[in-house]
C-alpha cells in the first residue's frame, strides 16, 4: 500500500525504548532529513518486508523508492542538498566515512547481540517487535526469529565470541568515537555534517536506549558522548 506523495515519505519503525526509532539506520535518515530541512512525513509500518530490499528504512519521493540508509542519503544530497558538506576537506570526509562504517558494519552487530541475545534486553525487544502476534504464537514466532538472528551473528563472526568479549569490542568502538570527538561539538568539528546522522543514531542507541547493558554503562562514563547526544537531541528531536 502506498501513500500520498506530496512530500518525501520515510518508512520506519515507530518510536520505542526511549528512542525516536529503535533502528539506528532509520534514525540516521530521519536526522538527515531534519538536518537538511527537507519536508517529509513518517510512515510507521514496523514491517521491513514491505521495503524494496525487505529492510527499513526506505523512502518514497514521488515515484522514486529507495532502500538502504546510505543510498537514501546519497540520493537526498544529489537531489536536494549537494552543498551540505562542502566545508569538509577530503581527509575530514574520509574520517567521517570511516567512523560511520565502523559503527554501521561492526558496532551494529554488537547492538544486535545486546538486544536479541542478551537476556537483559531481549524481553523488551520481543514485546516491541512481536506485540501484534497473539499468544501462544508470540513465544514461538519470537523464538524462531531470535534463533535466526543468533545464526546470523555466528555467521557474521560476532556471535562466535563470549559475551564479555563482544561487549569489550563494543566499548572499544564507543571509546574510539569519544576519542575522535574529543572536545568538538560534532564528530568533525564545530558544525554537524551528514556523518553525525549515523554517529548520533548509534550513540543514542547505546546510551539513550532504555535497555541496560555494558554498552550503555560504559557509554554513560564518556562525558563528551553524553554531551554530544544531548546536543544532537536538542538540535533535531527536542523541538
Amino acid at each position: 500500500m502506498w501513500y500520498d506523495n506530496a512530500m518525501i515519505q520515510l518508512f520506519k519503525f515507530k518510536p520505542a525504548a526511549n528512542l525516536p526509532d529503535p533502528s539506528p539506520f532509520c534514525m540516521k535518515v530521519e536526522t538527515f532529513l531534519k538536518m537538511a530541512r527537507l519536508d517529509y512525513e513518517n510512515v510507521e509500518i514496523n514491517d521491513p518486508r514491505k521495503g524494496p530490499k525487505a529492510k527499513l528504512p526506505f523512502i518514497r519521493d514521488g515515484e522514486t523508492v529507495i532502500g538502504d540508509s546510505s543510498l537514501i542519503i546519497d540520493y537526498l544530497i544529489d537531489t536536494y542538498t549537494p552543498d551540505i558538506d562542502q566545508q569538509l576537506s577530503a581527509r575530514e570526509a574520509a574520517v567521517g566515512d570511516c567512523v560511520s562504517k565502523m559503527l554501521e558494519e561492526h558496532f551494529y552487530w554488537i547492538v544486535v547481540y545486546s538486544r536479541w541475545i542478551d537476556d537483559r534486553c531481549w524481553p523488551g525487544v520481543r514485546d516491541f517487535l512481536f506485540a501484534s502476534v497473539p499468544q501462544p504464537l508470540q513465544s514461538l514466532v519470537a523464538g524462531f526469529f531470535r534463533q535466526r538472528v543468533k545464526r546470523t551473528l555466528y555467521g557474521q563472526g560476532i556471535g562466535r565470541h563470549t559475551s564479555e568479549e563482544i561487549y569489550a569490542m563494543g566499548c572499544q568502538d564507543l571509546q574510539a568515537v569519544s576519542d575522535i570527538l574529543a572536545g568538538n561539538d560534532f564528530i568533525l568539528g564545530d558544525g554537524p555534517t551528514r556523518f553525525d546522522c549515523s554517529v548520533h543514531a548509534f550513540v543514542a542507541g547505546a546510551i539513550q536506549c532504555r535497555f541496560d547493558n555494558p554498552l550503555k554503562a560504559f557509554g554513560l562514563t564518556l562525558s563528551n558522548l553524553v554531551d554530544y547526544n544531548d546536543r544532537m537531541n536538542a538540535l533535531y528531536y527536542d523541538a
